[in-house]
């Protein structure tokens, strides 16, 4: 586990350098939640990598025919918008507060919404500049290379976490 963050980071790291300002790389986000103990933020990584790769599934649909790879795009996007949901109502149990799913969800649609906008108006403006929506952004194709390894989210050690707020185990991996 730990190789795999360790790997992820050193992989991404060239991408960061020539990131946007104005959005951070989203593993910059998960990895300071990671550090920070802030389920909120990780969840809003999730929930952002999910909204882009429904985005980038949504375009691949409409402007080819190669449904596998929209169809997984959109895929994996759900999943990381549902964690991100039910991370942000595990957070809220563990504060005492009572979950209502139906405000959790519209914060949910609020987020992706707002994350859907920032990447299409960024994918407009690089269209006009270069031809290209996506190929040729570096924060974007790094936030998407990072995205598949948020799937780690699934796992038991997360589910833990988010039960009984302990974070050994990532400040173990992560070290």
């Amino acid at each position: 586990m730990r190789k795999l963050f360790i790997s992820l980071l050193t992989m991404c790291t060239p991408a960061l350098a020539v990131a946007d300002d104005e959005l951070p790389p989203v593993m910059e986000m998960f990895f300071n939640g990671m550090e920070r103990h802030e389920i909120s933020m990780i969840a809003t990584a999730a929930t952002r990598c999910g909204t882009l790769n429904m985005v980038v599934g949504g375009i691949i649909a409409r402007d080819t025919s190669d449904t596998n790879v929209s169809d997984s795009l959109t895929e994996l996007g759900t999943g990381l918008v549902t964690i991100g949901l039910f991370s942000n109502a595990a957070l809220m149990k563990l504060r005492g507060v009572e979950v209502d799913m139906a405000s959790l969800q519209k914060r949910a649609l609020n987020s992706q919404d707002m994350f859907t906008k920032i990447y299409l108006e960024r994918m407009e403006k690089n269209q006009a500049r270069t031809g290209e929506m996506f190929a040729g952004d570096e924060l974007i194709k790094s936030d998407l290379d990072f995205c598949k390894s948020l799937t780690i989210l699934t796992s038991d050690e997360w589910l833990e976490t988010l039960q009984t707020n302990n974070w050994d185990f990532w400040d173990e991996t992560l070290k």
